[in-house]
């Protein structure tokens, strides 16, 4: 880093503090010196706490002033993102929602395909805590950054589900793959305006879905349903419908009951609609 940065720069804050002066400081020590790397052990756990608090809120504020800003959409949001919302729509959606999780009273909950985390953040303040997943990392980071200014119980990452992450580290055992951490680890799944995505850009099975939901929930899941002919799926499918000419209603319902039994669905327009899971009676 000394040697990349302009001067200027390395006199100024945060790379005065963080390069110059350690580099200058390393150049002092003595490389043969016998005690260079001899522990210097704090004289008091008092001596011990201070340090270790100032060292942390250090690296907090490091880390927080190097955070990437969001970009910058014009006239986006989550609410006008899906086509065939409009806002009267959207509020009845989120209020479906709102009372699904009001009724089922989750304590934990993933958020599959968040996006920028509208309703990972609706669980969250009906007290769930809350996994958050998305492939797009300025949307997961955008979340992070209002769960960060909030005080949220939430957990962003930056996860593609049809690409989870594998079992890393020595023979691949020292860290488990995302999926097999999170089998069974929650009270409810939120699929909300994600499956078609995976029905047409993925190519995943419907019942193949349903069954991952089934693995990672312990009882609940709220599913969204969109059908073939709406304005969004027909933008993803670029003419492929009659690969999907046997998605119906029906058919969706049929690959649910394998595994869930239905508790309630209610239409928010005629093209889309919002299922409640019950895992527990199937």
């Amino acid at each position: 880093m000394l040697r990349l940065s302009p001067a200027w720069r390395l006199l100024l804050p945060p790379f005065l503090g963080s390069v110059t002066i350690p580099a200058f400081l390393s150049r002092r020590d003595s490389s043969d010196a016998p005690d260079r790397f001899r522990p210097r052990p704090a004289e008091s756990p008092g001596e011990a706490t201070f340090l270790l608090d100032r060292l942390f809120d250090r690296a907090n504020r490091l880390l927080m002033s190097a955070a990437v800003p969001s970009r910058k959409r014009t006239g986006w949001s989550y609410a006008d993102s899906e086509l065939s919302y409009g806002p009267p729509e959207f509020a009845e959606k989120e209020r479906l929602v709102a009372d699904a999780l009001q009724r089922i009273q989750c304590g934990s909950v993933l958020d599959v395909g968040c996006h920028t985390g509208h309703f990972s953040l609706l669980a969250a303040r009906h007290g769930a805590r809350v996994v958050a997943i998305d492939r797009d990392p300025d949307a997961v980071g955008a979340l992070w950054r209002t769960t960060t200014q909030n005080n949220l119980d939430i957990l962003p990452l930056v996860i593609d589900i049809a690409r989870p992450p594998g079992a890393c580290g020595w023979a691949n055992q020292e860290v488990p793959s995302f999926l097999d951490r999170a089998r069974g680890g929650f009270d409810c799944i939120l699929m909300l305006a994600l499956i078609h995505h995976l029905l047409v850009a993925e190519r995943i099975p419907l019942e193949r879905i349903f069954e991952l939901v089934a693995e990672l929930t312990t009882r609940w899941a709220i599913v969204e349903y969109v059908d073939p002919m709406d304005l969004q799926f027909q933008r993803l499918a670029r003419g492929r419908d009659a690969l999907h000419s046997n998605l119906t209603t029906d058919s969706f319902e049929t690959a649910i009951q394998d595994r869930f039994r239905i508790a309630a669905a209610h239409d928010i327009t005629p093209t889309r609609r919002i299922y409640v899971l019950d895992k527990e009676v199937t």
